[in-house]
């Protein structure tokens, strides 16, 4: 499967609950009814789904899928993505030949009642991040260990020339921490993505931007109907779940403060707010 998305398996490391596995081009996690696979660069990421549904299939026999939801930032060079990647609208069609049409973050959800328990997941895109600070991604000299929960098993990879990649377990849970860092000075670009719910996702995240110190960041929270909806930016309900998406600037002169620079959800007509 991975060979057909052109990346492959690093190391990899398990707990009672997920399998975590660093990839050439980012991370794959694998519990016992949900795979996660972010790839990055010029993988052929979709082109895996139908080896993907058919490896459900023989080996644990699921034939029902419950939910997907597909992602990804607006790419720097699409021209040079190959196909369908190079746009949204192609990879919204060839999802269409396995999964319903929808639109902006592509999502189905069978008819069936909502997940007996909380779940949600954070993602922060960052990129514009200082030189200083992309010079030293490793665990040790990043603080990165300041911004994930106690206990967490970490698994990291160091790339030459340049890039870092960690992955990371909570013990006896199917949670997880996920640390992607590309430092090259034309389009540094950092994401940091969890499901975890044992420390404020709130500190979490004025954390990872302190690390960071980044200029520019995306948001994103998506959570199921178990989790209570404080006050956000902006939200948008798909069937059993929110979606929350912000993206901030950093204003100038002001530390750590961020102001809001563009709040986009898409409705299921296609209407921007």
């Amino acid at each position: 499967m991975l060979d057909i998305a052109q990346c492959h398996i690093l190391h990899r490391r398990s707990n009672e609950c997920m399998d975590s596995y660093v990839l050439s081009e980012s991370s794959m996690f694998i519990s016992d009814a949900r795979i996660i696979l972010k790839t990055c660069g010029r993988t052929r990421l979709l082109h895996a789904m139908d080896t993907l549904l058919n490896l459900a299939h023989r080996y644990s026999h699921m034939d029902s899928v419950i939910n997907v939801f597909y992602s990804r930032k607006n790419f720097m060079r699409p021209e040079i993505q190959p196909h369908p990647h190079n746009s949204f609208e192609g990879e919204i069609d060839f999802l269409d030949n396995y999964f319903q049409d929808r639109w902006f973050l592509y999502t189905i959800s069978a008819p069936q009642a909502p997940l007996p328990y909380a779940d949600h997941t954070l993602e922060i895109m960052m990129s514009e991040m200082p030189h200083d600070v992309m010079s030293v991604f490793t665990r040790a000299k990043s603080g990165i260990d300041r911004v994930v929960p106690f206990g967490t098993i970490i698994h990291e990879e160091l790339f030459d020339p340049c890039g870092y990649s960690m992955n990371g377990l909570l013990p006896q849970t199917d949670q997880y921490v996920t640390i992607h860092v590309t430092p090259e000075p034309d389009f540094s670009y950092a994401s940091f993505e969890t499901n975890q719910n044992s420390m404020c996702l709130y500190k979490q995240t004025l954390r990872v931007i302190d690390i960071f110190k980044i200029q520019t960041r995306s948001q994103v929270k998506m959570q199921n109907f178990g989790l209570e909806r404080i006050d956000e930016v902006d939200f948008h309900a798909v069937q059993h779940e929110t979606l929350v998406y912000a993206q901030y600037v950093k204003r100038k002169g002001t530390g750590t403060k961020n102001v809001p620079l563009k709040r986009a959800i898409t409705d299921d007509d296609g209407n921007s707010d």
